[in-house]
Protein backbone atom coordinates (compact mmCIF):
# COMPACT_ATOMS: atom_id res chain seq x y z
CA UNK A 1 0.00 0.00 0.00
CA UNK A 2 1.41 3.74 -0.88
CA UNK A 3 0.94 6.37 1.34
CA UNK A 4 1.42 9.46 0.34
CA UNK A 5 2.59 11.70 3.46
CA UNK A 6 2.03 15.42 4.63
CA UNK A 7 4.52 18.49 2.87
CA UNK A 8 5.86 21.19 5.05
CA UNK A 9 5.62 23.07 1.88
CA UNK A 10 2.81 25.57 2.31
CA UNK A 11 3.08 26.93 -1.07
CA UNK A 12 0.21 25.49 -3.33
CA UNK A 13 0.92 22.07 -5.84
CA UNK A 14 -2.69 21.98 -6.79
CA UNK A 15 -4.29 25.76 -6.97
CA UNK A 16 -7.82 26.52 -6.56
CA UNK A 17 -8.52 22.91 -5.61
CA UNK A 18 -5.88 22.61 -3.04
CA UNK A 19 -7.19 26.03 -1.75
CA UNK A 20 -10.44 25.15 -1.12
CA UNK A 21 -9.63 22.20 0.78
CA UNK A 22 -7.57 24.05 3.28
CA UNK A 23 -10.57 26.08 4.17
CA UNK A 24 -12.80 22.92 4.90
CA UNK A 25 -9.42 21.25 6.89
CA UNK A 26 -9.43 24.37 8.41
CA UNK A 27 -12.70 24.74 9.52
CA UNK A 28 -12.87 21.15 10.61
CA UNK A 29 -9.42 22.30 12.72
CA UNK A 30 -10.16 25.81 14.24
CA UNK A 31 -13.45 26.53 16.01
CA UNK A 32 -12.08 30.13 15.58
CA UNK A 33 -12.65 30.46 12.03
CA UNK A 34 -16.12 32.42 11.63
CA UNK A 35 -16.13 31.77 7.82
CA UNK A 36 -17.44 28.33 8.49
CA UNK A 37 -20.62 27.57 6.42
CA UNK A 38 -21.70 24.21 8.00
CA UNK A 39 -23.58 24.54 11.20
CA UNK A 40 -24.27 21.17 13.81
CA UNK A 41 -27.16 19.32 12.83
CA UNK A 42 -30.54 19.01 14.56
CA UNK A 43 -31.91 16.93 11.75
CA UNK A 44 -33.49 13.55 13.29
CA UNK A 45 -35.35 10.04 11.16
CA UNK A 46 -38.51 11.35 12.87
CA UNK A 47 -38.02 14.98 10.88
CA UNK A 48 -37.22 12.98 7.71
CA UNK A 49 -40.33 11.01 7.97
CA UNK A 50 -42.47 13.46 8.98
CA UNK A 51 -41.44 15.51 5.49
CA UNK A 52 -42.54 12.53 3.60
CA UNK A 53 -39.03 10.45 3.33
CA UNK A 54 -39.42 6.88 3.43
CA UNK A 55 -36.84 4.46 4.36
CA UNK A 56 -36.28 0.75 4.33
CA UNK A 57 -33.74 -1.47 6.60
CA UNK A 58 -33.16 -4.84 5.31
CA UNK A 59 -31.51 -7.96 7.17
CA UNK A 60 -29.59 -10.96 6.56
CA UNK A 61 -33.15 -12.66 5.26
CA UNK A 62 -33.52 -10.33 2.79
CA UNK A 63 -36.45 -8.72 4.27
CA UNK A 64 -37.14 -5.09 4.27
CA UNK A 65 -38.76 -3.48 7.24
CA UNK A 66 -39.55 0.07 8.07
CA UNK A 67 -36.66 1.14 10.40
CA UNK A 68 -38.82 3.05 12.63
CA UNK A 69 -40.57 -0.02 13.97
CA UNK A 70 -37.78 -2.77 13.70
CA UNK A 71 -34.61 -1.07 15.39
CA UNK A 72 -32.22 -4.08 14.96
CA UNK A 73 -32.20 -6.49 11.90
CA UNK A 74 -28.43 -6.59 11.13
CA UNK A 75 -26.96 -8.05 8.03
CA UNK A 76 -23.67 -10.23 7.50
CA UNK A 77 -20.84 -7.82 6.68
CA UNK A 78 -19.93 -5.00 4.91
CA UNK A 79 -20.54 -4.99 1.18
CA UNK A 80 -18.51 -7.43 -1.29
CA UNK A 81 -16.36 -4.30 -2.66
CA UNK A 82 -15.05 -2.87 0.45
CA UNK A 83 -14.19 -6.29 2.24
CA UNK A 84 -10.21 -6.83 1.89
CA UNK A 85 -10.32 -1.99 3.53
CA UNK A 86 -12.60 -3.41 6.05
CA UNK A 87 -10.44 -6.44 7.26
CA UNK A 88 -7.23 -4.44 7.06
CA UNK A 89 -8.86 -1.86 9.48
CA UNK A 90 -10.30 -4.98 11.60
CA UNK A 91 -13.73 -4.28 11.26
CA UNK A 92 -15.85 -6.62 12.51
CA UNK A 93 -17.23 -8.96 10.33
CA UNK A 94 -20.48 -10.23 11.62
CA UNK A 95 -23.86 -9.02 11.62
CA UNK A 96 -24.15 -6.24 12.86
CA UNK A 97 -24.77 -3.79 10.14
CA UNK A 98 -28.00 -2.68 8.36
CA UNK A 99 -28.93 -2.01 4.97
CA UNK A 100 -31.19 1.21 4.70
CA UNK A 101 -32.51 2.16 1.60
CA UNK A 102 -34.02 5.82 2.01
CA UNK A 103 -35.89 7.69 -0.21
CA UNK A 104 -38.15 11.08 -0.64
CA UNK A 105 -41.73 9.87 -1.55
CA UNK A 106 -42.55 12.23 -3.86
CA UNK A 107 -39.65 11.86 -6.57
CA UNK A 108 -37.08 9.29 -6.68
CA UNK A 109 -34.51 11.57 -7.66
CA UNK A 110 -33.72 11.86 -4.00
CA UNK A 111 -32.73 8.60 -3.32
CA UNK A 112 -30.00 6.91 -1.03
CA UNK A 113 -28.79 3.47 0.02
CA UNK A 114 -26.23 3.35 3.01
CA UNK A 115 -24.71 -0.03 4.77
CA UNK A 116 -24.41 1.46 8.39
CA UNK A 117 -23.08 -0.22 11.69
CA UNK A 118 -20.80 0.79 15.22
CA UNK A 119 -18.31 3.18 13.58
CA UNK A 120 -18.98 3.03 10.22
CA UNK A 121 -21.14 4.44 7.24
CA UNK A 122 -20.87 2.91 3.98
CA UNK A 123 -23.03 4.68 1.40
CA UNK A 124 -23.79 2.68 -1.66
CA UNK A 125 -25.89 5.62 -3.68
CA UNK A 126 -26.55 8.96 -3.74
CA UNK A 127 -28.71 10.89 -5.70
CA UNK A 128 -29.93 14.34 -4.80
CA UNK A 129 -32.28 17.01 -6.24
CA UNK A 130 -33.36 18.76 -3.39
CA UNK A 131 -33.84 19.02 0.36
CA UNK A 132 -30.98 17.64 2.97
CA UNK A 133 -27.73 17.20 1.65
CA UNK A 134 -26.55 13.69 1.82
CA UNK A 135 -24.30 14.84 5.18
CA UNK A 136 -27.74 15.49 6.89
CA UNK A 137 -29.20 11.75 5.47
CA UNK A 138 -26.43 9.99 6.44
CA UNK A 139 -25.96 11.36 10.06
CA UNK A 140 -29.93 11.32 11.21
CA UNK A 141 -30.24 7.60 10.12
CA UNK A 142 -26.55 7.10 11.99
CA UNK A 143 -27.62 8.74 14.75
CA UNK A 144 -30.74 6.75 15.25
CA UNK A 145 -28.99 3.25 15.43
CA UNK A 146 -25.52 4.12 16.94
CA UNK A 147 -24.22 6.21 20.09
CA UNK A 148 -20.48 5.01 18.71
CA UNK A 149 -17.57 7.44 17.83
CA UNK A 150 -17.63 7.66 13.94
CA UNK A 151 -14.18 6.50 12.82
CA UNK A 152 -14.36 5.49 8.92
CA UNK A 153 -16.85 6.86 5.96
CA UNK A 154 -16.96 4.63 2.83
CA UNK A 155 -17.99 5.75 -0.54
CA UNK A 156 -18.17 3.24 -3.13
CA UNK A 157 -18.90 3.32 -7.08
CA UNK A 158 -18.12 7.02 -6.77
CA UNK A 159 -19.68 8.19 -10.12
CA UNK A 160 -19.15 11.97 -8.92
CA UNK A 161 -17.08 13.74 -11.99
CA UNK A 162 -15.32 15.80 -10.14
CA UNK A 163 -14.36 13.00 -7.50
CA UNK A 164 -13.28 10.50 -10.36
CA UNK A 165 -10.84 13.58 -11.89
CA UNK A 166 -9.12 14.57 -9.09
CA UNK A 167 -8.61 10.45 -8.45
CA UNK A 168 -7.47 9.70 -11.54
CA UNK A 169 -5.33 12.87 -12.32
CA UNK A 170 -3.54 11.92 -8.88
CA UNK A 171 -2.57 8.23 -10.23
CA UNK A 172 -1.44 9.66 -13.09
CA UNK A 173 0.61 12.58 -11.58
CA UNK A 174 2.36 9.76 -9.33
CA UNK A 175 2.94 7.35 -12.19
CA UNK A 176 0.32 4.87 -10.44
CA UNK A 177 -1.13 2.18 -12.54
CA UNK A 178 -4.88 3.20 -13.38
CA UNK A 179 -7.08 1.36 -12.81
CA UNK A 180 -5.79 -0.61 -10.56
CA UNK A 181 -7.15 -2.17 -7.34
CA UNK A 182 -3.62 -1.32 -5.38
CA UNK A 183 -4.45 0.63 -2.35
CA UNK A 184 -3.47 4.35 -2.15
CA UNK A 185 -3.32 6.12 1.35
CA UNK A 186 -3.50 9.96 0.63
CA UNK A 187 -2.51 11.30 4.20
CA UNK A 188 -4.34 14.46 6.14
CA UNK A 189 -2.59 17.78 5.39
CA UNK A 190 -0.77 16.48 2.31
CA UNK A 191 -1.71 18.46 -0.91
CA UNK A 192 -3.58 15.52 -1.98
CA UNK A 193 -5.19 14.93 0.63
CA UNK A 194 -6.47 18.47 0.76
CA UNK A 195 -7.20 18.21 -2.93
CA UNK A 196 -9.50 15.51 -2.29
CA UNK A 197 -11.27 17.45 0.67
CA UNK A 198 -11.97 19.88 -1.98
CA UNK A 199 -14.18 16.98 -4.20
CA UNK A 200 -18.08 16.69 -3.09
CA UNK A 201 -17.78 12.91 -1.77
CA UNK A 202 -15.07 13.69 1.09
CA UNK A 203 -16.35 17.16 1.31
CA UNK A 204 -19.66 16.03 1.69
CA UNK A 205 -18.05 13.69 4.92
CA UNK A 206 -16.59 17.06 6.48
CA UNK A 207 -19.77 18.41 6.48
CA UNK A 208 -21.61 15.48 8.16
CA UNK A 209 -18.07 15.98 11.28
CA UNK A 210 -18.94 19.83 11.00
CA UNK A 211 -22.89 18.83 11.42
CA UNK A 212 -21.99 16.32 14.67
CA UNK A 213 -18.79 17.08 16.33
CA UNK A 214 -17.65 20.13 17.48
CA UNK A 215 -15.51 22.27 16.11
CA UNK A 216 -11.77 21.84 16.64
CA UNK A 217 -12.25 18.06 18.01
CA UNK A 218 -12.15 15.98 14.71
CA UNK A 219 -10.27 16.15 11.62
CA UNK A 220 -9.52 14.04 8.44
CA UNK A 221 -6.48 11.98 9.36
CA UNK A 222 -6.57 9.69 5.47
CA UNK A 223 -8.38 9.59 2.55
CA UNK A 224 -7.89 5.96 0.80
CA UNK A 225 -8.15 5.06 -2.80
CA UNK A 226 -8.79 2.19 -4.61
CA UNK A 227 -10.54 0.81 -7.63
CA UNK A 228 -11.92 -2.33 -9.75
CA UNK A 229 -10.43 -2.90 -13.28
CA UNK A 230 -13.00 -2.18 -15.89
CA UNK A 231 -13.81 -4.81 -18.37
CA UNK A 232 -15.37 -5.48 -21.64
CA UNK A 233 -16.44 -1.37 -21.78
CA UNK A 234 -17.35 -1.23 -17.82
CA UNK A 235 -16.74 1.84 -16.11
CA UNK A 236 -14.29 1.86 -13.24
CA UNK A 237 -15.44 1.38 -9.72
CA UNK A 238 -13.81 3.80 -7.47
CA UNK A 239 -13.91 3.32 -3.84
CA UNK A 240 -13.18 5.53 -1.22
CA UNK A 241 -12.67 5.02 2.93
CA UNK A 242 -12.42 8.58 4.97
CA UNK A 243 -10.53 8.47 7.86
CA UNK A 244 -12.05 10.50 11.03
CA UNK A 245 -9.54 11.02 13.78
CA UNK A 246 -10.63 13.09 16.62
CA UNK A 247 -8.86 15.23 19.11
CA UNK A 248 -11.82 15.02 21.77
CA UNK A 249 -13.57 12.04 22.33
CA UNK A 250 -16.36 13.83 24.34
CA UNK A 251 -19.76 14.67 22.68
Amino acid sequence: MDSIIPSVDNTLTYGALELEGRRWARWLRDPADETCEVSRSTLTLQDLMNDGWDGKVRGPDGIWTAPTTVLDIPRDGLPDEIFEMAMALDLPGESIYRDISFMKVSTSKNNYSFVIGPGVICSCYASRTDGPHWSEIALALYRHFHAEELKYVFRIHVINQKTFDVVKNLHYKFGYEWPSPQVRHWEGGSPECNSLLATPNVRGVAALMLGEYPRGTSYISRVTTWTENSGLGRPVGLHMCIHIARTVLSR
